[in-house]
């Protein structure tokens, strides 16, 4: 029987803890490697603003079906209450001025009413052919929270006719708030910052994706 001398034994002992360390640290490399690229591929992620089918364009277009697509109130701020029901970000804002309009910047502004403070205000100028669309970087909104979007034209000149809009104007009486679609809720309507539900502005916003 061949007996292995303890030089042997000690250097058996040395390559199999080298051995155990070296797959240890290969493990540790290899798991460090699939979080990074868990980690890249989370952030490439791509956020998408997509304009084509907001939470807001499917309640317009509902209430249209049974009231009014129109042109139509002479004040000077058309607005709404509205809350998300889930944390979002407004990528986009949506809006169409009147040929008389067409060259002339609308304010939007957006107030977050439980905070008492103006989260957003730009001055943009919309076509007066079709709804376009303005981008206004990411605007966090908090869920629970009540916000206000206006539109405010101020620069009407003699004919106070040049601050009207489009609405949808209901047939009869009140529209039925809370309007709700997703994780919009659109409480009440606002014309020169007084209430009236029965007249709702078509001033789009686009959540992040």
């Amino acid at each position: 029987m061949c007996h292995m001398n303890k030089h042997s034994i000690k250097n058996q002992l040395i390559q199999n803890v080298m051995k155990t360390f070296r797959n240890i640290a290969l493990i540790a490399i290899s798991a460090l490697l699939i979080n990074c690229s868990d980690s890249n591929s989370t952030n490439n992620q791509e956020v998408t603003c997509d304009t084509s089918n907001s939470e807001f364009r499917q309640i317009f277009n509902q209430l249209i079906q049974t009231n009014v697509d129109e042109i139509y109130m002479d004040t000077e701020i058309h607005g709404y209450q509205f809350k998300v029901l889930t944390a979002k970000n407004i990528c986009s804002i949506g809006y169409q001025s009147i040929p008389a309009m067409a060259s002339t910047p609308y304010r939007i502004e957006i107030h977050n009413n439980t905070t008492n403070s103006v989260i957003y205000s730009g001055d943009h100028i919309f076509s007066s052919s079709a709804t376009s669309y303005v981008s206004v970087g990411s605007i966090p909104l908090v869920a629970g929270n009540t916000y206000t979007i206006k539109r405010i034209q101020t620069n009407w000149g003699n004919n106070i006719a040049n601050t009207i809009g489009r609405t949808a104007t209901s047939s009869s009486g009140d529209f039925s708030f809370p309007l709700s679609m997703g994780d919009l809720q659109i409480t009440q309507a606002e014309f020169d910052d007084n209430q009236l539900n029965s007249v709702l502005p078509y001033i789009d916003i686009v959540f992040e994706q």
